[in-house]
């Protein structure tokens, strides 16, 4: 062992050490990078899942299923291999497409910025766009 040790204390040998140091801050990059695709593939999944058993809410008195919140950015990669969930949703996330539709302008802002989506606009454009982005009709559309 003497000599592996010795060997490391030459000019070749720390160089050896710089480069292998070098690897094993681009493999931390790239392995965070992986981990960060992983959540965003499981709440891109979540937030599908929803859209589309939304996107069967035609009447006011259809029920809605609250999309997630996306993941905080950047996700660090801990010790453990398992992506954790996207975040909860909202907790006073519609219940139904009529709650959607008479949500104020002050919820429908907050819902908004819970999913990272722009509150621009008047009521019934900010309404649209919730709308729109959890998979229902939005207020005005014929069957909503």
């Amino acid at each position: 062992m003497a000599n592996v040790s010795s060997d490391l204390d030459t000019p070749e040998g720390r160089e050896f050490i710089k480069k292998l140091d070098s690897l094993q801050t681009k493999l931390n990059h790239v392995s965070t990078g992986v981990y960060q695709l992983c959540v965003d593939r499981e709440y891109r999944e979540a937030c599908f899942a929803a859209r589309l058993f939304n996107s069967y809410s035609n009447t006011s008195a259809d029920k809605l299923r609250p999309l997630p919140t996306p993941p905080a950015r950047p996700v660090s990669v801990e010790a453990t291999t398992e992506v954790p969930p996207p975040g909860e949703p909202p907790a006073f996330f519609p219940a139904t497409v009529g709650d959607a539709h008479r949500l104020t302008d002050e919820q429908v802002s907050v819902l908004l910025a819970a999913y990272g989506l722009t509150d621009q606009g008047d009521l019934d454009a900010k309404r649209a766009r919730l709308c729109s982005f959890v998979g229902c009709l939005p207020p005005g559309t014929a069957g909503a």
